[in-house]
């Protein structure tokens, strides 16, 4: 019995020994762990030092270039200024250093400058050293500069004179930047030689850009111009006498032609000059003469016109083409409702209304009746602000269009971008913009018919011919239909009374004396036959 208790509790001896040996292991292995933990911290720790040192080191190594810091000798303080800025900024210096790497680049007077400054004050920081430096150099350039610009004529090229009114334009706009581009084009314009100015100045451009842009079309009309009488003065005179060529300054139907010619000429690939097939060579041999072409196919007058059109024209061409960027044209006929020569009046369907539209040549672009639009309910899309100069001097602006409007007329479904206007006459205008981009077209205007095509299709439509003025009776549900689908322009209504030019059962009224004096003394005139 005693036997099996002492074997007994040596086991269980045995077990705590165990026991006391498994925890102190475990308690070894905490320990090891959170030795190891350490470890990697600091191994961490140490990559990410390592990393930055080797980025930063990188950086200013490799990524940025060497430049070198700008210099100043006392013009163009603000441009000088933000450049060292933009040196610093790159390069990240620190904020008390800004100012010495500053002055060691002074040169000639603003060396000097600094070295007499600074004796006596303390050392100035970068924000109160830029406002030393501007008040010193810089505080008359903006009073120059506006001087400078007002004074500036042109005396070269527009070329040159371009370049020295925009190096002030900047130099004013560096310091104060509320000046609108209004302002500096009126100034150019006022500076061009006069014979420039005169075709600028009356097309009100809203921009130096765009005047710049006239006037040095204008510089090449009239070189070409001056090129072409040295020529004629020094050249022996010909055989024979050229035919009469319209003047350049063409009024408005001659540049309509003009431009209906030409744009003919080049959607056929025929010469500019003498309308003969355009092929290489040609322009050494081109004739500038009235010459019959038998192989031409006639499609209609454009195509047996061999009048010349010659470098003048065209410029005049570009000039008014130029022009028409800057300002949409309305004509007369559009302002009117009378009939004329070179317009035809449609009728189109737009959705469930009718949309009484002007085919008009005259008018720069096709536009929309804001009535119109409201009536048909159609969707628009916001647009820049334009102008749009009327044929009486008016101006409008719009700063709306309807895109890509479909309409259907005369079994034809045609489409094309209208401006929204607020016009009461028409509801559209079908303008050049239009008609330039259906190509070659017949036109009977006697007879108010159209022809073209689209997509090799053959379209022809039929203007409205006004019929003689006269009253005709509608029933109320017709003039109800016709009002609400836009079908009716004008009613009166008429009431039928019966009356006689003497009324019965009173004396004729006797004239006044002075009348009647007038009557005897010429009775013989005045009497009954």
């Amino acid at each position: 019995m005693s036997t099996n208790t002492d074997d007994e509790k040596s086991r269980w001896e045995q077990v705590m020994d165990n026991f006391d040996l498994v925890f102190k292991q475990m308690n070894d292995i905490s320990l090891i762990q959170q030795q190891l933990k350490q470890s990697v911290d600091e191994t961490k720790a140490e990559q990410k030092l390592i990393s930055k040192q080797v980025q930063k080191d990188s950086t200013h190594h490799h990524a940025l270039p060497k430049m070198q810091f700008p210099t100043f000798d006392g013009n163009h303080p603000k441009i000088w200024l933000d450049n060292c800025d933009n040196y610093f900024r790159i390069y990240k210096t620190e904020e008390e250093m800004k100012v010495t790497y500053a002055t060691m680049h002074l040169q000639d007077n603003a060396a000097k400058w600094w070295q007499a400054y600074k004796q006596g004050r303390t050392w100035p920081s970068w924000t109160a050293f830029c406002s030393v430096v501007l008040s010193k150099f810089g505080i008359d350039d903006f009073r120059t500069a506006i001087t400078d610009l007002l004074a500036l004529k042109q005396s070269g090229t527009v070329e040159e004179y371009t370049l020295a009114f925009q190096a002030l334009q900047y130099n004013i706009t560096m310091h104060n930047s509320h000046y609108d581009e209004v302002f500096f084009a009126l100034a150019y314009v006022a500076g061009l030689k006069d014979d420039i100015r005169a075709a600028v100045e009356p097309q009100v451009p809203l921009k130096v850009d765009r005047a710049a842009l006239i006037a040095k079309i204008q510089q090449r009309t009239q070189e070409r111009t001056r090129a072409k009488y040295n020529k004629n003065t020094t050249a022996p005179k010909p055989q024979f006498q050229k035919q009469d060529t319209p003047s350049p300054q063409t009024n408005n139907a001659n540049l309509q032609r003009l431009r209906q010619l030409r744009d003919y000429r080049r959607a056929n690939n025929l010469c500019f000059a003498c309308g003969d097939k355009y092929e290489p060579g040609h322009q050494d041999t081109c004739p500038k003469r009235h010459k019959a072409q038998v192989h031409a196919l006639v499609i209609n007058d454009l195509d047996t016109n061999k009048e010349e059109i010659t470098e003048d024209m065209l410029n005049q061409l570009a000039i008014e083409e130029t022009l028409a960027q800057d300002f949409y044209h309305l004509s007369l006929n559009a302002l009117s409702s009378m009939d004329t020569d070179n317009s035809m009046k449609l009728k189109a369907l737009v959705q469930d209304k009718v949309m009484l539209t002007l085919l008009d040549s005259d008018s720069s672009h096709s536009f929309i009746s804001s009535n119109f639009v409201k009536l048909a309910k159609l969707d628009t899309v916001t647009i820049p602000t334009r102008t749009v100069r009327l044929a009486n001097g008016d101006m409008l602006t719009t700063t709306a269009k309807v895109k890509n409007l479909q309409w259907y007329i005369q079994g034809h479904t045609l489409g094309c971008d209208m401006i929204v206007l607020d016009m009461t006459t028409y509801d559209a205008i079908l303008g050049y913009d239009w008609l330039k981009q259906q190509g070659p077209m017949e036109v009977d205007w006697s007879n108010k018919t159209l022809k073209f095509h689209i997509h090799n299709k053959p379209v022809k439509l039929q203007g409205i011919i006004s019929p003689p003025l006269q009253a005709k009776p509608i029933s109320a549900s017709k003039l109800y239909k016709d009002t609400k689908g836009n079908n009716s322009w004008a009613f009166v209504i008429v009431k039928t009374t019966h009356a006689t030019l003497s009324p019965p059962n009173l004396p004729p009224a006797e004239p006044p004396p002075s009348i009647q004096h007038i009557l005897d003394q010429h009775s013989q005139v005045f009497s009954d036959p």
